[in-house]
């Protein structure tokens, strides 16, 4: 494809964003000040193309099988997932998503506290990364993440959003997220039974959603 388009649109402003994390909890736990920044669309790709491309792909990957069903071509799908980790690859998909990334500044090698999400579809949010450790080694206690999350969701139904979506790294995590509410997604119509079929496989890349 020689270009791409911006298929949806995101608005929501920078303080919402931050009042979802429990800031006091947070610093009390992990004993120092901290300070969360939000990182926008090419920002993210300049800093974490991986994090970037992954809504990209997913949007394509169901956009193929929303429009031919099982008879998506196969090799495009595996061209799709071959070129993910591409700088431009959301030149090749066709299609830009907007996101917003926030990452804290405890100057640790990767961010510690961290929550990355896309617009997937008009009434869609894809959650693609959620991190809260109190350093490299260290998972934040006290009920840190899952609050964080759960403001999340209400952030999101201010936002008339009807669906969160995303893919849980590893099959241990699950548990988190379905005590919250999420569960398997399954869903036929964009092909996201097939991919719940190969994260069981493998144990990791889980698919799950939530109905707002």
């Amino acid at each position: 494809m020689d270009g791409f388009k911006v298929v949806e649109e995101m608005f929501i402003n920078d303080e919402d964003i931050l009042n979802i994390f429990p800031i006091e909890k947070i610093e009390k736990v992990v004993g120092r000040n901290v300070k969360l920044s939000i990182l926008r669309d090419d920002e993210i790709l300049d800093k974490y193309i991986q994090k970037y491309n992954m809504p990209v792909w997913v949007r394509a990957h169901n956009d193929s099988i929303s429009k031919f069903g099982k008879k998506a071509s196969q090799k495009y799908l595996e061209e799709l997932y071959r070129l993910r980790d591409l700088a431009d690859f959301r030149t090749y998909a066709g299609i830009s998503l907007p996101q917003i990334l926030v990452e804290d500044n405890l100057g640790f090698s990767f961010p510690v506290i961290s929550i990355h999400f896309a617009k997937l579809r008009e009434d869609e949010i894809f959650l693609n990364d959620v991190i809260f450790y109190k350093n490299e080694d260290e998972k934040l206690k006290g009920g840190v993440a899952e609050e964080t999350i759960k403001n999340f969701i209400n952030l999101c139904k201010k936002n008339n959003v009807a669906i969160i979506s995303g893919h849980v790294a590893n099959k241990d995590i699950l548990p988190f997220f379905k005590r919250i509410g999420f569960v398997d997604d399954k869903r036929e119509k964009f092909g996201n039974d097939r991919l719940y079929e190969i994260s069981i496989q493998f144990g990791y890349q889980c698919p799950v959603y939530i109905e707002l």
